[in-house]
């Protein structure tokens, strides 16, 4: 980041950064809020820096959709693995980043299970995210839809985790809270409920300016909902499902789906640009926070762009292999590389009901071909459950090659 905040010029500079402030807040490329941390109104000064890392964003948007969805190579069942693996990254990141134990296997099976009748941990949290894959449009225009979406994703946890933590006043808490690092107070959340409600619907008003650029609007709300700090517990959980939700506005859902796993990547990063902003000798500066969410974004997508180029291009490899193996039939060929794309993409093996279900075969003949002698060296088989899972033996394909090539020497 080239950008220096007002944080730093506080100590590097003569007047204490004053000079730079009055620029700053003046600028014509200035876009001034309402809301205010002490006597200093926030802003964003819309920046060069800021306009080159939008246009980087979108730019690798569109790469990985074309690299995902253009290529006709590319089975439709990994898409849509590559769609549920991510979506139960972030969900498991988001949770992480809070300290709040949750595993794939977890998330996996909330993911395929239906409404339940009794209370399931992590049911609701799970369920949105889900709605978002789904395409199901969320919209947030006042501080009660805040209010609902909560109760509707996390109320119920919160509640089993530690009672006291859940909202005490009519909509958000009525009490103070202050946000601990280290076992240091690094912020003190907006007092007083009706202020907390008022200063929310101005939020609000940010968020839904299109007027304003939707990445800017996104990282200058995400920054806002920390700094009002509406609810005891929960807060940095429902700021990066509202921000995934509006960015979904405009981006794939592989890249609006990648901001908590952005976020734990860059940890450090992201807790310290909260902590130089809320500071009061940043002076309401957001732009050094705005930036540094977008680096943030940027920095997941280009993981996510390699880690999929990767995965796609050892699938072809292998695939190239399995269907050049000469003593396997074709439709002993068909079912190695649903294994493949299983192995590659997904995060669990596969049950014969689920090669049924891909393959369009009947049960009696997924098994027999899982019983032959000649693919059997080939599979990763898990006797654990009642239902063996089937995968396919990377390992074993490796040293198939090796024992098949002709020694050089």
């Amino acid at each position: 980041m080239d950008y220096i905040s007002l944080y730093k010029h506080f100590f590097t500079s003569k007047d204490n950064g004053k000079e730079v402030y009055e620029n700053r807040f003046n600028s014509p490329s200035t876009i001034r809020f309402k809301i205010t941390n002490k006597d200093y109104p926030f802003f964003v000064i819309i920046n060069n820096e800021i306009l080159r890392l939008t246009e980087q964003i979108y730019s690798l948007n569109s790469q990985i959709i074309k690299m995902v969805y253009a290529d006709n190579r590319i089975p439709g069942i990994v898409v849509h693995w590559i769609i549920h693996h991510i979506l139960i990254e972030e969900i498991r990141m988001t949770n992480e980043i809070e300290g709040v134990s949750s595993t794939r296997k977890e998330i996996k099976e909330l993911l395929e299970t239906t409404p339940p009748k009794h209370y399931k941990r992590l049911f609701g949290l799970v369920s949105k995210y889900s709605q978002l894959v789904n395409n199901v449009s969320i919209d947030i225009n006042d501080p009660i839809d805040i209010r609902k979406l909560y109760d509707s994703s996390m109320l119920k946890d919160i509640e089993k985790e530690n009672p006291e933590n859940i909202p005490d006043g009519e909509v958000f808490r009525k009490e103070a809270v202050e946000v601990d690092s280290g076992g240091k107070a690094i912020h003190t959340g907006i007092n007083s409920e009706s202020h907390i409600i008022q200063t929310l619907a101005e939020a609000l008003n940010i968020l839904n300016d299109e007027k304003l650029s939707l990445l800017v609007r996104v990282a200058v709300f995400h920054y806002l909902f920390g700094f009002i700090h509406p609810f005891y517990d929960g807060n940095g959980r429902m700021s990066r499902f509202i921000s995934s939700a509006y960015l979904k506005k405009e981006l794939d859902n592989l890249c609006a789906l990648q901001l908590s796993v952005s976020c734990k990547m860059n940890q450090k990063q992201y807790y310290n640009s909260f902590q130089i902003t809320n500071d009061i000798r940043n002076k309401g500066d957001l732009t050094y926070f705005v930036i540094s969410f977008l680096e943030i974004i940027l920095s997941g997508l280009n993981a996510l762009k390699e880690s999929i180029e990767e995965k796609i291009s050892h699938y072809f490899y292998y695939r190239k292999i399995i269907f050049g193996l000469k003593s396997i039939n074709s439709k002993h060929n068909a079912l190695l590389d649903v294994l493949l794309q299983c192995t590659l993409f997904d995060t669990d093996n596969l049950t014969v009901e689920q090669l049924v279900q891909i393959t369009d075969h009947s049960k009696a003949t997924i098994k027999k071909w899982l019983s032959n002698a000649e693919i059997q060296p080939f599979l990763v088989i898990d006797r654990s459950k009642r239902q063996y899972r089937y995968a396919l033996n990377l390992e074993a394909i490796d040293h198939f090659i090796e024992e098949s090539t002709p020694d050089q020497n």
